[in-house]
């Protein structure tokens, strides 16, 4: 089960990209997927047995790319028709 924003959440967010600019927005996403990718790198090598590292950086990244969503519009289009391919192939 996936968590949702809470409403109150979301103007947080919304209030923190008003003050980035699309650069930082774009830096701080990727850095955020990069530390998300490492964690997960860690855990399969077996240097980590601690999921919770990857739980933050799962969180960091839900957080990030609901700010991309903001700055570039709303992907639930996009994500549908993925998840239908998913399921076909």
């Amino acid at each position: 089960m996936s968590a949702d924003f809470l409403p109150e959440q979301v103007e947080l967010i919304k209030d923190a990209v008003d003050t980035w600019s699309l650069n930082k927005t774009v830096k701080r996403a990727s850095e955020e997927l990069l530390e998300l990718g490492l964690a997960l790198l860690h855990y399969d090598r077996g240097r980590t047995d601690n999921t919770d590292n990857i739980l933050e950086e799962m969180a960091d990244v839900r957080i990030v790319l609901k700010h991309l969503e903001i700055k570039f519009g709303n992907y639930q289009k996009q994500l549908n028709e993925k998840v239908t391919k998913c399921n076909t192939n």
